[in-house]
């Protein structure tokens, strides 16, 4: 991978990087924070609905009232009239303030007037028995005024106390929390309501989302009249705050990724100006360069950097290598002429593991005018092809073989080796003088010597012959006792001859120790 591919792939690594980076950060930044909007809000939903149940409580509470207030209500309580008046034979009042029970209560709390009408279904309705007890219940406690919901068998009431003046009694108004109760609440705060019954107490206000995860639905705990828990009221929203959120983070993942994609691109071209294209341009004059001359300032770049300045090193290096690539090519040539000039067969040859002589390197003229081969087909052939050794003397380092030229007999040869390291493994130089001619003078030496010993031996015998017949002469020459004369001068040769025999016979030994020691330092 060239420099170009790697600056891309790192540039679109690390934009991927950085958007993959941000859109976690942003994700839980944004998400999680619109999370927590739609939360509050439908924490705020359900803190209005309350609200707003409280001012139906104040409203109610404010038309409980004006009964208490009555001159004929209080007169019946304090025994001055003896019948209740009928201010409530209008039933109006039960549809204009949407409720279905009235109960007008004594001091005692006994019930003074108890009414239930639907003004819906325009039916009367039973006096639930917890509703009647409500205000005996809470005379007890010394109510002034009170409201909030009631649990009966008919199912919950919201119900309004108030006191009536000059008197201990009280006017209790009521509406059933039904479905229409829910409804027009609902339809009052425009959200979606429903109420649970649900009397436990660890429920508490909770938030959570559909599996679908499309809805979001707050509830909320709320206390009967008591103080008990009595049912759940609960809000449910779709989560367009939420879908909001997302889209938000989306265009923003959009945006952040078209920004790095802008960035990596700019900082591509940055890049590729001031560094990339200026290193493939110095990689291609580079690469250009070939041949065992270099020209100087043969790579040059613009610029006053660092790569500019890598561009002078490399004309630099270039030179230097131009300089010992001349020095290598002399002492190549030099070594070429004296190995070529060598009149004695030389072989460069690589040592094998096992220390024997392994595949020749290089050879000289004279071997190959030794081998009959040629150059490139010696090269590289193990030099067991060529040669047997026959024994080698450690202490000269002399080796004696033959040479088995391609054509021809075997050649003996004396060799010598040298060994050294080349390209840090061990190699030899093999120096082989041919010793034909040697082989054949010493072979010529001995046959003269042995022919010498032989003559030697047969002037011996030719000396043995000549005395053999002396002593005979002399012998003879004993019985011619008359002729004195004669005997004394034949003696007198006799003695010559036997005197030069014994000379013959000394000069015998003494070319006789020539002989030995011609031998024994020519072996």
């Amino acid at each position: 991978m060239n420099v170009r591919a790697q600056t891309i792939a790192i540039i679109a690594s690390v934009s991927l990087c950085l958007i993959a980076g941000l859109g976690l950060v942003s994700q839980g930044a944004i998400l999680d924070g619109f999370a927590n909007l739609e939360e509050t809000h439908i924490e705020e939903t359900l803190d209005r609905v309350v609200r707003t149940i409280d001012l139906r409580q104040e409203y109610l509470a404010g038309y409980a009232l004006y009964p208490g207030q009555c001159d004929g209500i209080s007169l019946t309580m304090a025994g001055e009239q003896t019948e209740y008046p009928e201010i409530y034979s209008d039933t109006g009042l039960y549809e204009y303030l949407d409720i279905q029970y009235i109960i007008v209560t004594r001091e005692d709390g006994s019930i003074l007037s108890a009414e239930g009408y639907d003004p819906r279904d325009e039916r009367p309705l039973p006096i639930p028995p917890e509703l009647s007890l409500l205000h005996h219940d809470l005379m007890a406690e010394g109510f002034h005024e009170t409201s909030g919901f009631l649990k009966t068998g008919d199912g919950p009431v919201f119900v309004v106390l108030a006191p009536i003046d000059a008197t201990s009694g009280a006017v209790s108004f009521g509406q059933l929390v039904d479905d229409e109760w829910i409804a027009a609440l609902s339809k009052e705060t425009g959200e979606d309501l429903t109420i649970t019954l649900d009397g436990n107490p660890e429920r508490g206000a909770a938030v959570f989302r559909s599996a679908d995860g499309t809805m979001i639905t707050g509830s909320r705990l709320l206390s009967d009249i008591h103080g008990s828990p009595l049912f759940l009221l609960s809000v449910t929203h779709d989560r367009s705050i939420y879908e909001k959120g997302r889209l938000a983070y989306q265009s923003a993942f959009i945006v952040i990724a078209f920004l790095a994609f802008i960035s990596g691109v700019l900082i591509y071209l940055f890049l590729n100006h001031s560094f990339i294209s200026r290193i493939a341009s110095l990689n291609s004059q580079v690469q250009k360069i070939k041949g065992d001359s270099v020209a100087r300032d043969s790579v040059y770049l613009e610029g006053d950097d660092e790569l500019s300045g890598l561009a002078g090193s490399i004309n630099g290096m270039l030179e230097s290598l131009d300089q010992h690539q001349g020095r290598i090519r002399e002492s190549e040539e030099r070594y070429r002429r004296i190995f070529n000039a060598a009149m004695d067969p030389m072989l460069l040859v690589a040592i094998d593991p096992d220390d024997n002589p392994g595949v020749i390197c290089d050879a000289n003229e004279a071997a190959l005018s030794l081998l009959g081969v040629g150059y490139h087909d010696l090269i590289g052939m193990r030099l067991s092809t060529f040669f047997d050794m026959e024994h080698a003397n450690p202490e000269t380092g002399l080796s004696i073989g033959h040479f088995h030229p391609l054509s021809g007999e075997s050649i003996p040869v004396e060799v010598s080796m040298h060994t050294f390291s080349m390209n840090h493994q061990p190699a030899a130089v093999w120096v082989a003088r041919n010793i034909s001619e040697r082989l054949r003078i010493e072979e010529e030496r001995n046959l003269s010597l042995e022919q010498i010993s032989h003559n030697i031996e047969q002037f011996a015998i030719i000396g043995d012959s000549i005395r053999n017949p002396l002593q005979v002469i002399r012998g003879y020459l004993l019985l011619l006792k008359d002729k004195p004369e004669y005997i004394q001068a034949i003696d007198e040769e006799i003695d010559q001859i036997d005197g030069q025999i014994m000379q013959l016979d000394e000069r015998w030994l003494e070319s006789e120790n020539v002989i030995r020691f011609l031998k024994r330092n020519n072996r």
